[in-house]
Formats: C-alpha cells, sequence, structure tokens
C-alpha cells in the first residue's frame, strides 16, 4: 500500500472483521495453542519425568503464558481445554483435572492482566520488564499455580499430604523454570531479528553458540568428575559466553544461549551428570532448577541493561548532532541576524559572546561585553527580579523568558528593550548557554506611554460621565416615581381629606426637588458653554433667606435635625446681586449638610465684609453641620464634575455629583469663591461661599425663628388581585416606601418594609413571603448583592427588581444576577400590580401546590 493509502486507512479506521477474518484471528490461533500445549504437556510427561513425576521444566506453561502475552488474554479458552486434556490424559480424575487446568488458566491469565496493566513490554528491552516477569510470573503466579494444582492432586487421593511440600516445590520451579527460559524465547523471536550485517558478526555468532555447546556439554557429564567442588567451579565456565552473548547479540543471543544451555543440562541431568551429584535425584533438579532461574534473571536483565544503554546511546548521539546543528544556526544567527543577540553563561551570568548589533544598541564595544556580567544592563530598582528570574529560566521552571525591560547604555541614557530568553541544555539537563534575542522598542513604547496616558484620561472621563448619567437617571426618576404614584392616589375616591393633602404635600415636595435637578442639569450645561448670565437686582437678603429656608425645614424636621441662621454682625437690608444664583448655591449647601447629618444642629452664618476703597461688599456665608465629615482623601475631588465621594450602588446618600461642582462655578461667576473651611469625619463640616454685592444701608441682625413638622396621612386598603399574598418591600426612599406600599396594599397584599439589602436578606430568610419587590440602588448592601446572597443560601421565592437607575443594561444585568422580572420607576401601578400577580402565578404553577 502507498503512502496514500496508509494514511486514509488510518483515517477511516479498522475495516469491519469478516466471518473468516474472525475465524482466523481468534479460532486458529486458539486451535494451535491448544494443540501446542497438548504436544508439548504429553512430550513433558511421557519423556521427561526425572524424580516422582516431576520434570525440569514444564513447556506449556512458558507457551502458555508467551501466547497470552502476545496475542491477549482472549486466548484463555485454549488454555483451559488444553491443561484440563493433559491432567486427565495422565490419569487424574476429572475434578482433579478441573483443578489442574484452573491452576494453569490462572495463572497464565494472572500473569498477563498484570503485567499489562503495569506497563510491560513483551520485547524484554528494559530490566523493568525483566524482573516484572520473574517477579510475578515465575514467582507469585506460578507458586499461586503450584498450590492450586498439588491441592487438587491431594484431594484427588494421587498425592498422599506428607508429599505435599515436596510436590509443590517441584511444580513451582518447574513452572517458573519454562517461564523464565522458553516464555523469553517466545517472547523476543516473535518478531525477526535484523540480520547481522557483516561477515564477521555472522561468524563470531557461531563461536559463541558451539563455545556454549561444548561448555554445557563438559559441566552437565560425568567426565573427569573430581569432587563437588570441582563440579560447581565448572559452572563458573558458562558464565562468561552469557556475558558474551548479552553483550554483543542482545536478547536473541541471550535466550538462544540460555535456551541450549538448558537443554543440554536437562539431558546431563537425566543421565546422572551435572555438578550437583551426590545428592538424590529430587535434590539434584531442585539445584538445577534454583540454578537455571537464577541465572536466567541474571543474564536476561543484563541483556535487557545493554539494549537500554544501546537505546540511551543511540539518543546521546542524536542528541549531539542536534547540538552541532543549533550551534551552526545560532554561528549564523550571529552572523546574519539583524537582530540583537547575546550568549550567556548560565552559571557566571557573564556574556561570552555577542554581535554587533547589539554593541550599536547598548554603546559598548565587543571587547568591553566580553566576560561582563549581563548586571551592568540592570537598573537597581530590577535587580533583584532580573536575577529571581535568570535562575527560573536556568533551572527549567520556565522555559522561555520574554519580557520588556529597560537598559541603562553607556552614556547612561535609558532604552527599552522586548527580549527573549532561551536555555541550552546537554543531554543530562545542565544548561550550556543562555541565548537571549533583544528588540529596540523605545520608540514603541514612548508611543504607548502617551496613549495610555489618553487612554487613562478618556476613560476616567467616560466612566465620570457614565457614572453621572446613572446617578442623574436616579435622581430624577425617584421624585418623578412618587409624583405619579400619589397622583394616582388623588385619583382615588376613597382617599380621604387628610390623605388628599398627604398626597398634594408629597407630590409638591417631590416636584420642587426634581425641578431643581433638572435646573442644575442645565445650568451646568450652559455654565460649561460659558453662556449663563449673572443677573443683578435688588433683593431683601432676609426675605431670600426665609423663603429658601421654607423649603428646607421639613427635611431637616424628618431628620430630627435643628436648622438655625444668624448673623455675625449687622448686615444689610438690600443688597444687589443674582438671587436665584445665590439661593441655588446656599441651598445645596444646606441641603448637602441636611444629607449627610444624622443628628445635631446645622447652622448658617451670615456676615457683611465691607468693600476697601470704595470697591464691592461681599456677604460670606458659612454653612456648619455636626454630619460624618470628609475624608482627607475624599476632599480632593469635592469640586470636580460628575464625582461623589462614593459613587457605588451601595453609597448611603443620592444626588447626580454636580452640585458642589456647579455651587463652586456660580460663586466664581459671581465674582466669590466656595470652600471648604474645616471638616473632620464624624465631626461635620464647614463650608464658607462669599459673593460679590452692593449693600443698602441700613442694616440689621438676622436670628433663628421656629420651624413646624410636617405629617403625611397613611393609606387605606382595599381588596385587589393581590388578595392574601405577603409582600417584601426592599426600598430606601421613604416616598417610594409608602407609595409602593399603598399601591400592593391597595391590591389586597400585606406589605412588610426593609429599608436596605442586609435588612432585606434577614426578612427574607427568616419569614414566609410569596415574592420579594428589590430596589437596586440602597445603602449597606445593594440589591445585585442581596439578590446573590439569597441565591447562594438557596431562597427560591420569585425576585423582581425595581429601580430608578435605567440604563441600558440594567435589566440583562438584573436578570442574570438572579432577579425574576424587573421594573422601572416611575412607578406604574396597574403594571407593577400585574406582573407581581404573574410572577407569584407563575412560581406557584412550577411548584405545583395548585395555587394561582
Amino acid at each position: 500500500m502507498n503512502e496514500e493509502g496508509k494514511h486514509r486507512s488510518a483515517a477511516i479506521g479498522p475495516a469491519p472483521i469478516s466471518g473468516v477474518a474472525a475465524l482466523k484471528s481468534k479460532v486458529v490461533p486458539g486451535l494451535l495453542l491448544f494443540a501446542v500445549y497438548l504436544a508439548t504437556a504429553r512430550l513433558a510427561l511421557v519423556a521427561g519425568p526425572i524424580s516422582g513425576g516431576s520434570s525440569l521444566f514444564w513447556p506449556p506453561a512458558g507457551i502458555a503464558m508467551a501466547a497470552l502475552l502476545l496475542r491477549g488474554v482472549s486466548l484463555w479458552p485454549a488454555v483451559a481445554v488444553a491443561s484440563f486434556s493433559s491432567a486427565f490424559w495422565y490419569g487424574g480424575s476429572v475434578w482433579v483435572a478441573l483443578g489442574v487446568a484452573l491452576a494453569s488458566t490462572m495463572e497464565a491469565v494472572w500473569t498477563a492482566l498484570i503485567l499489562r496493566r503495569l506497563g510491560f513490554r513483551s520485547r524484554l528491552q528494559r530490566v523493568r520488564d525483566v524482573l516484572l516477569l520473574a517477579g510475578i510470573g515465575a514467582g507469585c503466579c506460578a507458586a499461586i499455580s503450584a498450590a492450586i494444582g498439588v491441592t487438587s492432586y491431594w484431594l484427588g487421593d494421587i498425592f498422599p499430604a506428607a508429599a505435599c511440600l515436596k510436590a509443590f516445590f517441584g511444580w513451582w520451579l518447574g513452572d517458573a523454570t519454562s517461564i523464565l527460559l522458553l516464555t523469553p524465547i517466545l517472547l523476543v523471536w516473535s518478531k525477526p531479528p535484523r540480520l547481522l550485517s557483516t561477515r564477521a558478526g555472522w561468524i563470531e555468532l557461531c563461536i559463541l553458540l558451539l563455545a556454549v555447546t561444548a561448555a554445557s556439554i563438559y559441566v552437565f557429564n560425568q567426565w573427569f568428575d573430581l569432587g563437588l567442588t570441582y563440579r560447581l567451579v565448572k559452572l563458573f565456565i558458562v558464565a562468561p559466553l552469557f556475558i558474551w552473548a548479552a553483550l554483543r547479540f542482545g536478547l536473541y543471543g541471550t535466550t538462544v544461549a540460555s535456551g541450549i544451555a538448558a537443554i543440554l543440562g536437562g539431558i546431563g541431568l537425566m543421565n546422572g551428570g551435572g555438578p550437583f551429584q551426590g545428592a538424590s535425584l529430587a535434590s539434584n533438579l531442585i539445584y538445577l532448577q534454583t540454578l537455571y532461574c537464577l541465572g536466567s534473571i541474571f543474564i536476561l536483565a543484563l541483556a535487557a541493561a545493554v539494549s537500554e544503554m544501546q537505546k540511551s546511546l543511540f539518543v546521546l548521539r542524536i542528541g549531539r548532532e542536534r547540538a552541532r546543528k543549533v550551534a551552526a544556526d545560532l554561528r549564523a544567527m550571529f552572523d546574519h541576524s539583524g537582530a540583537a543577540h547575546t550568549v550567556l553563561d548560565p552559571v557566571e551570568m557573564r556574556f561570552t559572546r555577542v554581535n554587533q548589533r547589539f554593541c550599536q544598541m547598548v554603546g559598548y564595544t565587543r571587547e568591553e561585553l566580553l566576560h561582563e556580567s549581563f548586571m551592568i544592563f540592570t537598573l537597581p530598582d530590577e535587580r533583584d527580579w532580573r536575577v529571581s528570574h535568570f535562575q527560573s529560566l536556568v533551572r527549567g521552571e520556565i522555559q522561555e523568558l520574554r519580557v520588556e525591560r529597560r537598559l541603562p547604555r553607556k552614556d547612561g541614557s535609558v532604552i527599552w528593550a522586548d527580549i527573549s530568553s532561551t536555555v541550552l541544555h546537554d543531554t543530562a539537563g545542565r544548561p550550556l548557554k543562555v541565548f537571549s534575542v533583544l528588540y529596540d522598542i523605545t520608540a514603541r513604547k514612548n508611543a504607548e506611554a502617551a496613549l495610555v496616558k489618553a487612554k487613562d484620561a478618556a476613560e476616567a472621563a467616560t466612566r465620570a460621565k457614565n457614572e453621572f448619567l446613572g446617578n442623574v437617571s436616579h435622581e430624577l426618576k425617584t421624585p418623578l416615581g412618587a409624583m405619579l404614584g400619589f397622583s394616582e392616589f388623588l385619583l382615588d375616591p376613597s382617599q380621604t381629606a387628610a390623605d388628599r393633602v398627604s398626597c398634594v404635600l408629597t407630590i409638591k415636595r417631590n416636584g420642587d426637588l426634581l425641578t431643581r435637578m433638572i435646573d442644575d442639569v442645565l445650568d451646568l450645561s450652559r455654565l460649561e458653554l460659558e453662556q449663563m448670565d449673572i443677573a443683578k437686582v435688588w433683593v431683601s437678603l432676609e426675605a431670600l433667606v426665609e423663603d429658601m429656608l421654607m423649603l428646607l425645614r421639613y427635611r431637616a424636621e424628618d431628620k430630627g435635625l435643628r436648622l438655625t441662621v444668624c448673623s455675625a454682625g449687622p448686615v444689610p437690608v438690600k443688597v444687589m446681586t443674582d438671587p436665584v444664583r445665590l439661593r441655588q448655591i446656599l441651598q445645596h449647601l444646606i441641603e448637602n449638610a441636611i444629607k449627610f447629618s444624622a443628628k445635631g444642629e446645622i447652622s448658617l452664618v451670615i456676615r457683611h465684609l465691607a468693600g476697601v476703597d470704595g470697591g464691592l461688599s461681599r456677604l460670606e456665608f458659612t454653612v456648619t453641620d455636626q454630619g460624618q465629615g470628609i475624608t482627607p482623601e475624599a476632599i480632593t475631588r469635592l469640586f470636580q464634575p460628575f464625582t461623589q465621594v462614593d459613587s457605588s450602588t451601595t453609597r448611603r446618600f443620592g444626588g447626580a455629583g454636580i452640585g458642589l461642582f456647579f455651587a463652586k462655578k456660580l460663586a466664581l461667576a459671581m465674582q466669590g469663591d466656595l470652600v471648604l473651611l474645616a471638616s473632620s469625619p464624624g465631626f461635620g463640616s464647614t463650608f464658607v461661599l462669599t459673593v460679590a454685592v452692593e449693600a443698602e444701608p441700613p442694616c440689621l441682625v438676622i436670628s433663628p425663628k421656629a420651624q413646624a413638622p410636617i405629617v403625611v396621612p397613611a393609606a387605606r386598603v382595599v381588596e385587589t388581585p393581590l388578595q392574601n399574598r405577603r409582600i417584601l418591600l426592599v426600598e430606601d426612599s421613604v416616598d417610594n416606601q409608602i407609595l409602593i406600599r399603598r399601591i400592593l396594599s391597595r391590591a389586597g397584599a400585606t406589605v412588610d418594609l426593609a429599608c436596605n439589602g442586609a435588612e432585606g436578606i434577614t426578612m427574607a430568610t427568616s419569614s414566609n413571603y410569596d415574592l420579594v419587590l428589590m430596589d437596586l440602588q440602597m445603602p449597606m448592601v445593594d440589591g445585585y448583592e442581596a439578590t446573590t446572597e439569597l441565591r447562594r443560601r438557596g431562597y427560591l421565592l420569585p425576585i423582581v427588581a425595581i429601580t430608578a437607575h435605567a440604563m441600558k443594561d440594567n435589566e440583562a444585568m438584573a436578570l442574570t444576577n438572579g432577579f425574576n422580572d424587573f421594573l422601572t420607576k416611575p412607578v406604574q401601578s396597574e403594571l407593577m400590580v400585574a406582573r407581581i400577580a404573574r410572577r407569584i402565578a407563575v412560581f406557584a404553577a412550577q411548584r405545583g401546590d395548585g395555587s394561582s
């Protein structure tokens, strides 16, 4: 078959085996093994007994084991039938023959299976394979076979109990001798040897076989018998011949020589010769079998060791050829390559060779670099790193070292280099040389640095913009949702007068908040485009402050804060300024103080600074709170656009991140400034606003006035499709809590409230709810983290996301993180109730409880 046909056959796989092929591959070898086994067994039983039925060796054991090792254990039926037939033929009963068949079959099958599992190679070209055959086959399995066989003969009353031990050793040694003599011959010669290439080789082989034959005849006969010592000394005549066979002709010569010696030794023993005369014939047999077993193991191991050594020498020769080729290629690379190349000694880390391109790169001559340490091109802050990685490369922990590093030149300048280093090892694995290829990438690094700087700036701007857009979306939709929801309550005829007043107040409050937010965003846009005009009109300072405080009193009262306003000395009754912009700045400062304070007092102190030499007067507004304060690290980001002290979804306070930046820009536009005078974490902050004004006497002193709290009435529950359903609402906005709770309560549901994700986790896992309605942006633990934790704990009930932070990917992210549905603010009551009812019904149907 040509090469194309071979590849095509390999790709297609083995063809289906026809009936004739199956017969040839299985039945024919089995019949052949049966015939050979039965014939050799009969021959050994008829022609070979020496004493008490014992023979020198049992050929069927070696033949069966070789057959199963070469053709597989599927041939075991042939072994079983043949061993049964031979035992029955010898005169045993059926049960004795079955026991002998079991012993012989188990011996061959167990040996083949165990050796195959241990990675045995039938060519016996490794010392390991010889020892495995001797230990497993001739040792363990042969002993087990002998024990089973002798027991069978004893149970069949063929052997008396007193003869069992002697019979066991005879059986064991007979099988072991056959396995160590006959099995290696069959295994090794199953593949024909390569013919000797020279006439001298054939002559040497013939001389060796003749010498083995002559020496064996001499050792195993009765000529010149001078006593036991002399007979044992004769054994050493054969040993050098076997060593000769192993060294010169490998396993083929060794197996042939051992076979010749075994045959002649057996003939000599049956004729009364051999080195063990003087004892009984049975003892001589055991001595000779032991000699054969030990000798076979030794010479087979020697031949395998020679084979392994020859293979190693071949690999070494190939390695040397490759090394010479690599050396030639390296020389060509050094001579013709346009890249910089170096060769280092792996132990001393010194240059042994460099090319001209490297010398040009670093500014040294070749003579200056040879035998110089490569550490001269290492900066102090990289010294430890370079040494550590160089040693890892030399030790073989990494195959290739590819780095981009700075290299100091001779003139003191520093360049960037792309360095690729590899190690050349000898055949023993010892490092010989370290080859490095270097490219000057200074221009590329400079361009990358500029690009990274621009990219970082662009990414920072993009992050700030995205955070700003997300926060603006949340801050705009939160009051809008409250307004739309409470508007629906106003249309409900069941609302009481108190309920309607509460709804109107809530709508008004959130409408004002929404208006201010929109105005801030629009004003910021105009301010950035320098299109904002600063108007100057006469305005009552006291009325401006009082009007602003009216909008902020309820927020301070709701949080239990005291809001005071006073003047440090007399201030003008009227000033000329932009009242809208001044109110915006002051309102933002006081709103921030309320937002970031949990207790204590917020004070606004007004001071008038008269102009010098007819210049403009200034008003100084100092806002002081006793809130959480600002950390030194956060102070650096206070007046930057689109940034917040905490911009994560778990931040405790809302906002779009433009207030202080916008307020400072307005103050500067009004010929003033806004600064943080002092702040301490946990003790509050003090902001100072100054604006230029024209003052009109007379002056007055402003003192604080009383404030009244605002009460919001509760909503009435009506019956709707969510009757008898328990829902957990996890929402941090009080207005949204009231709105959503009223909607769900009016729909018939019982609603429990949690103010953040941590409370939501605790309440959801400790009570039985039909559904959890989870806001995404909350303090402490946000909705994503809370839902992930609930799912991790095995919480299976529906969880629906509700958020005003409705950016493009929020819904997909929510569904990926374990939410079952996604709702957006402003809340649409009918849609929300329908979606919740449907989600509960779907879960009930999936659970199979029959509820709807």
